[in-house]
């Protein structure tokens, strides 16, 4: 099975596991949850690690599995990007919390700018590659710098 069949058949089953019960809505011991729960954690994609529940435990997963590999001969700080971007999730958890601690719902419009400034941050990033790229394509030389005159 291929990987994009493999995906549209996962989303039916999961949608089916997880679609309300007229009996048990939303019951975790009933059968459709204990098989969305079995197909969660039963599922992978292309040899790689299963589905997390959730992004926080996904990200772990993957962190116990490449720092095995890393033990066993594989890349030796493979597993640190995973493990930064976690750290980076529950640093910015806590942040919120104590903002919110503090100010209330205000703390919403310190994550709105910091989503704002970082999404400008990679447009003018991408426009400026983008513009670089089309200058050494100009000039016929792909090695050529454009900012060093």
């Amino acid at each position: 099975m291929r990987g994009d069949e493999q995906a549209g058949w996962l989303l039916r089953v999961a949608t089916r596991c997880f679609a309300p019960h007229p009996d048990r809505r939303g019951d975790p011991t009933s059968p459709r949850g204990r098989a969305g729960r079995g197909l969660a954690l039963a599922s992978q994609i292309d040899g790689g690690a299963g589905l997390g529940l959730t992004y926080v435990t996904g990200a772990l997963v993957k962190v116990g599995q490449l720092l095995a590999v890393s033990l066993t001969g594989g890349p030796r700080w493979g597993w640190a990007p995973n493990l930064l971007l976690w750290a980076a999730l529950v640093a910015g958890s806590a942040a919120g919390a104590l903002a919110y601690v503090r100010i209330y719902l205000a703390a919403i419009w310190f994550a709105a700018g910091a989503a704002l400034a970082l999404s400008a941050a990679v447009a003018v990033a991408m426009r400026r590659r983008a513009l670089d790229r089309a200058v050494r394509t100009r000039n016929g030389s792909p090695q050529s710098d454009p900012r060093k005159g």
